[in-house]
């Protein structure tokens, strides 16, 4: 079933192409992504378009390095306010004190709607709302992926200040599972989105996970990054964030790009 999704979702990307670059030529709506920081935009590809996110994420926590590649999300619009998204495997390489792991990581399912359109005016009692939801799917590697799907749902908010500045929060549940033992974890963010020029942009943001595994903690982080788009359907993306809630903290970077066919 998934490789029959996940090739129909690759002829639908090629059958944009050609189609691409005129919809790009009629000035097209911003480009908004839900990368490269951990909160979700509120805003959903118009049905139509496909919009294609990937990257490589470098993490260090304790004495473990982990290394991330591919982060490929497919957005696909399929209605005015629905979009279709689809998460291939990223390539995972784990680096411990007892030997490296590497393997696939699961692939994933989900969708995003959109709820509520923002007032014209910044108006904080009335944001962009939308919803999302999703699961992994246990086709990982043994070492790298989990043996249980992982569904999650979450709240998603956006302002836009002014032409420059915009707010973003999340709110979200999930239904994790490592080593196949099964947990909750909820989480929230905060993200302030800056605008200093028609090409170069910037974001700085905390986010937070509170899960109930006995044998978890709860983790804060705090990241920032930098956004330059090349094109209207193209932008590149930097980032590095680290944990304040440990003694030890966690730090991870990470680089990436955005296409909207």
């Amino acid at each position: 079933m998934l490789r029959g999704i996940i090739s129909l979702l690759l002829l639908a990307t090629f059958a944009h192409v050609g189609a691409g670059s005129v919809a790009g030529a009629q000035s097209p709506e911003p480009l908004v992504t839900d990368r490269p920081n951990f909160t979700e935009s509120a805003i959903t590809v118009a049905p139509g378009r496909v919009q294609v996110e990937a990257g490589y994420t470098f993490t260090r926590r304790d004495e473990v390095e982990s290394h991330s590649v591919g982060e490929a999300l497919f957005r696909i619009g399929i209605l005015k306010r629905v979009e279709l998204r689809v998460g291939l495997n990223s390539f995972a390489w784990l680096a411990e004190p007892s030997g490296d792991d590497r393997g696939l990581e699961d692939p994933s399912l989900g969708a995003k709607f959109s709820l509520f359109k923002a007032s014209p005016k910044f108006n904080i009692l009335r944001p962009d709302v939308a919803v999302l939801v999703g699961t992994t799917l246990p086709l990982g590697g043994d070492e790298t992926g989990e043996d249980k799907a992982q569904p999650r749902i979450s709240l998603l908010l956006g302002w836009d200040i002014n032409e420059r500045l915009s707010v973003g929060s999340n709110f979200g549940y999930a239904s994790l599972s490592e080593g196949g033992d099964r947990f909750n974890q909820l989480n929230g963010s905060l993200a302030l989105g800056i605008g200093f020029n028609e090409v170069l942009g910037g974001y700085v943001e905390i986010f937070g996970l509170v899960p109930d595994d006995p044998s978890g903690a709860d983790a804060a982080f705090f990241n920032g990054g930098v956004t330059v788009l090349a094109n209207p359907n193209l932008q590149f993306d930097v980032r590095a964030g680290i944990g304040f809630s440990d003694a030890e903290p966690d730090y991870f970077a990470g680089l990436g790009l955005s296409w909207r066919i």
